[in-house]
């Protein structure tokens, strides 16, 4: 199932904060297109998505753009797997602009984008506000097979989304459509946040973080995780690179991993909604029977906690530290 962008439809960000803020209830989440549940299709789940997830650095993006070839021969297609709703896919097929002052600004000067998700709600939201000429979204299982030929593919990209697959499956078929010598496959993400100025908040999100969500089991028995992945792959950057690289893989030698830190004033509505976009407290709320705000809602403590240290310290916004990750790697 194919789906090309013609335009883009944009609406107020008061407007789509109302909708997402309304879409609370823990409704059962929709099917991907392999049929497994869609961790993006709660109602309202993806447009919290887009509103409040971070927006990857102007450093990272100069960084990756430095790994590619600036011949305009050599930028001729970009293949953005797990795409979401398109906040990478859309860099990637600006102009280029070197000069750009924020990632919003930054274009990577593809001729083509194509952008892949298995999941309708976030491919809806990419065809409603990351929509140009030169992008194509596409609605496919991805694990299995990617609907490119053999070295078709300049660059291809996965942002903060290998962990939801099979990845050595995936990571063959990247390497497939990939083209010889010039070819740049980019591995991009974020780990939870830090609140390092804040001690007690610091250590509350930790709690609903590793503890309520089951983020890690740290050898606790039956501790339940509600991710359906694993969140050490994100949190440590996928620190074992043999994953990566050797026989049948990437080559040893072009593998590269780079670290970025963003610092955000972030109030409270920002924060608590990053937090709402979590697929794993949604699924909490979901399999316990709750919605949000309910009496038994674990983020109604850590909201607690952030009003009182925000009282403490006398501020209206906290200091978010986000650090972010890149991994780049050639056939």
């Amino acid at each position: 199932f194919i789906m090309k962008i013609t335009q883009s439809c944009r609406r107020s960000v008061a407007v789509a904060t109302h909708t997402a803020h309304r879409c609370l209830a823990s409704s059962a989440p929709s099917s991907t297109a392999k049929g497994s549940i869609d961790y993006f299709g709660y109602e309202g789940q993806s447009e919290f998505y887009r509103l409040y997830r971070p927006k990857y650095p102007l450093t990272l993006l100069q960084e990756l753009n430095s790994k590619i070839p600036i011949e305009r021969s050599k930028r001729a297609l970009a293949v953005d797997i797990a795409c979401g709703s398109g906040q990478l896919t859309q860099t990637l097929s600006r102009p280029l602009n070197l000069d750009a002052k924020t990632g919003e600004e930054y274009g990577f000067g593809f001729q083509n984008v194509v952008g892949l998700d298995t999941s309708q709600s976030q491919l809806d939201k990419a065809l409603e506000h990351c929509a140009a000429s030169n992008i194509e979204y596409r609605l496919e299982d991805i694990e299995h097979a990617l609907s490119f030929d053999d070295d078709a593919a300049d660059l291809v990209t996965i942002a903060q989304g290998l962990h939801w697959f099979q990845i050595p499956r995936l990571l063959k078929e990247t390497k497939r459509i990939l083209k010889r010598e010039h070819g740049v496959f980019a591995v991009l993400g974020y780990s939870a946040p830090r609140f390092e100025q804040y001690e007690k908040f610091q250590e509350e999100f930790g709690k609903f973080y590793v503890q309520t969500l089951g983020s890690y089991d740290y050898g606790v028995h039956g501790r339940k995780c509600y991710w359906n992945i694993d969140r050490k792959l994100l949190d440590f950057a996928f620190e074992d690179e043999t994953m990566f690289v050797g026989e049948g893989l990437f080559a040893e030698q072009s593998f590269e991993r780079a670290f970025f830190f963003e610092h955000h004033w972030w109030t409270e509505q920002q924060l608590f909604g990053y937090f709402q976009s979590m697929s794993g407290y949604r699924t909490y709320l979901t399999e316990n029977g709750l919605e949000h705000g309910d009496d038994g809602d674990p983020m109604n403590h850590l909201r607690d906690v952030f009003r009182r240290d925000m009282k403490k310290y006398e501020q209206s916004k906290m200091l978010v530290i986000f650090p972010f990750f890149l991994l780049t790697m050639k056939k």
